[in-house]
């Protein structure tokens, strides 16, 4: 077969996982968490078969040893504590089926577990603060600081995680009185390294006009042999 009937079936098999996500909330979330779960022990020399990334939070402390921090024991101690016999399937589909076995009590712990992974951003840059609001109408803003906006938008069951600089009227009318633009770009230039490092695998190159992508894989995917 043809490298462009090979790319139209992939396509296919996204979008037919998409419609079932789409109509089954359930299935979804525990796709989700699934998939974020499943990419702890994620074979790098293996294909993904999903672009929703959740890593595991790093501050801005290296080094940090946990046993003195009660918070951060409880956190590891939690982890430890999480069901993962969902692991011993030999493939993707077979530790799916593993994991949606669980009992929904087991299921949910997972679930709270990775959604405490939320705040890596925020951990990472600590001017961040959390933040409810949209630009336009399919970028999620979920943090915000006095230069750049961080959040999420989804399509057909891909998730992007992105930080720019903020465009909103309050922000442009600050700027109007004391300049904050070329700041904000001097602030994303020097975070924009460690942003990618946390949430990059793929950045966008730019469209044709039919509207197609070109994505590249970004250095930090390519360093860990992602």
């Amino acid at each position: 077969m043809s490298q462009r009937l090979l790319d139209e079936l992939a396509m296919q098999r996204r979008d037919i996982l998409a419609i079932h996500l789409a109509n089954d909330p359930a299935l979804a979330l525990d796709f989700m968490v699934f998939t974020l779960a499943d990419a702890d022990g994620h074979d790098w020399r293996a294909k993904k078969a999903s672009t929703l990334l959740g890593p595991v939070a790093s501050g801005p402390v290296t080094g940090f040893e946990a046993k003195d921090a009660p918070a951060s024991a409880a956190l590891a101690e939690f982890a430890g504590s999480l069901d993962e016999s969902w692991r011993s399937g030999t493939s993707d589909v077979e530790r799916f089926a593993r994991f949606r076995a669980l009992s929904d009590e087991t299921r949910s712990a997972w679930l709270g577990h990775l959604v405490s992974r939320i705040d890596a951003a925020k951990a990472a840059f600590p001017s961040f603060q959390r933040f409810d609001g949209w630009r336009g109408r399919e970028d999620r803003i979920l943090l915000r600081n006095a230069f750049a906006d961080c959040g999420i938008s989804t399509y057909c069951g891909l998730a992007a995680i992105w930080l720019v600089e903020r465009d909103d009227a309050r922000y442009w009318e600050a700027d109007f009185y004391t300049p904050r633009t070329a700041r904000a770009q001097h602030w994303l230039a020097q975070v924009s390294g460690r942003f990618v490092g946390l949430f990059g695998e793929l950045r966008l190159v730019g469209r044709f006009s039919n509207g197609e992508a070109i994505f590249e894989r970004s250095r930090s995917a390519c360093a860990t042999g992602s």
